[in-house]
Parts: C-alpha cells; structure tokens; sequence
C-alpha cells in the first residue's frame, strides 16, 4: 500500500507542475463545457389538403442503433482529456449523480499527513447518439496509435447510485492494440469506481502505471475499489 501511495504522491505533483490548459481546473470546468449533442428536429410540410385517411401518429425519435456505431470522435479527446460517455438514458438523476462522482476532487495524500488535491481531467459527454454504445463496440472501432483512455456510464452505474460503495464506471483502454492485449494478454477494460478515478486517471496521464495494473485488481463485485491493504 505504501507503494501505491508513494506512485500517488509523486503522480500529483508532476500533475500539479504541468502548465496546459488542465492547470488550476476545478469540477465545474471540468464538466461545464458544452456537451456534444444532436438536433432531431426536421423541417416538416403540412399537407395542402387534409385527407379523410386515420389521423396522423408521430413516433417518438430513437437513437441511433449502436450498430451503425462508429468510434467515438477525436474531438471528445481533446486536451488530453478523458471523455466520460453517458451510454444509459433511464435516468437523468442518476446520471448527474454519476458525473458528480467521477468528477469531484480528491486528497491523493490522504493518511499520509500530506495534502494532495486532484480534480480529475475527465469531462461529461452527454450525447444520445452514444445510447447502447458498449466497451466492446468503443474498442472495435477505435483507430490504433492513439494514446488514450474513455469511460462509459451505462445501466449499471445509473443503478449503482444509491448503492453503498458508490457507482461505478467503464474505463476502456484505447492506447492498446488488439494485436498487443492478445499477445501479452492485457485486459482493455475494467469497472472502476467512481471515487477511484482521479487516482486511475492521474496515473495513466503520465504513465506511472500500467492500465493493467488496474484491470487487474478487482473485488468481490468485480470493480476495483482501491489495492489491497
């Protein structure tokens, strides 16, 4: 554990002497940039004449099916920011909820008698056009060579809420290749809980850990929570 705490330490003031546009961030400019979002709406032409035929219905608008999924763009990447894509539209509550959780500061040098403030580099995408979207689908269409990461909001972190250890999260790794995870078989994706993000992120950002550090370590409900005292 202490191990850890050392990485932690020295992880939070390489981040803290970074300059960039991520310096000085706080939760709320993480998150209150404007989510990429689609406009539905068409233009529609009343008919001339009205016709005797049954009243006309409307169907209410569907996203679109996760097959037609693409990738998610390099625009959700910029700054070097990881996206937080909300995947599960249930409920827009919970969904705030998760955000809060993910986004909110923590004291990397908690129980060391040293303080160490982190606001993670993560900001929402709320996007209905990422409905369904799986850890599976983000990384068969991801392009190789690119350094790095995503995280998925889905059902179960919208239902993890109220839950006692908090929700929890997809992390996908999109820096590894298909090629190299089969050969040294590496774990591309891992459920993380939300209070444990700012620490996963920090160290990814500059490479003090591997992501399979992580993926590999999970609890009984298969996310990882934290290392082993």
């Amino acid at each position: 554990m202490r191990r850890h705490v050392i990485l932690l330490a020295v992880a939070a003031l390489m981040l803290s002497g970074c300059g960039g546009e991520g310096e000085d961030q706080t939760a709320s400019d993480l998150v209150g940039g404007t989510p990429y979002t689609t406009d539905p709406s068409a233009d529609a032409t009343p008919s001339a004449a009205p016709t005797p035929a049954a009243p006309a219905t409307t169907s209410p608008s569907s996203p679109p099916s996760p097959t037609s999924f693409t990738g998610l763009p390099d625009h959700l990447f910029e700054n070097r920011a990881t996206p937080l894509v909300r995947t599960d539209f249930s409920d827009d509550a919970a969904w705030n909820r998760v955000v809060a959780a993910v986004t909110a500061e923590v004291d990397l040098g908690s129980g060391t008698g040293e303080s160490w403030p982190l606001v993670p580099n993560v900001w929402a995408v709320d996007d209905r056009s990422y409905e369904g979207v799986t850890a599976e689908l983000v990384l068969a269409t991801a392009p190789e060579g690119q350094y790095r990461y995503a995280l998925l909001a889905d059902a179960r972190s919208m239902q993890e809420v109220d839950a006692d250890g908090g929700p929890s999260v997809v992390y996908v790794d999109l820096t590894t290749s298909p090629v190299e995870a089969e050969e040294w078989n590496l774990l591309r994706q891992f459920r993380c809980g939300a209070n444990m993000v700012a620490e996963v992120e920090a160290n990814l950002s500059i490479a003090n850990m591997a992501f399979d550090d992580y993926a590999d370590v999970e609890g009984a409900d298969g996310v990882f929570r934290g290392f082993p005292g």
